[in-house]
């Protein structure tokens, strides 16, 4: 699949609370979720939350942040 469509079928949706890439290139997916409209990206993992950074969705996916 190319990049520019893997990007639109990601932000293809009401919903926006986190996105994941899994790719070994860490520039590339600094590219692709920089594009991504979601609170949260990233990369090879779904699910590191930090208490020091705020957790936020964007879309239908929550209103404000926490943590």
């Amino acid at each position: 699949m190319d990049v520019a469509k893997a990007i639109a079928l990601m932000n293809d949706t009401d919903y926006g609370l986190t996105a994941a890439v899994y790719i070994r290139d860490r520039n590339r997916a600094i590219h692709i979720l920089s594009q991504v409209n979601s609170g949260s990206a990233y990369w090879n993992c779904c699910d590191r939350v930090s208490p020091h950074l705020p957790w936020t969705g964007r879309k239908h996916s929550g209103i404000g942040s926490t943590l």
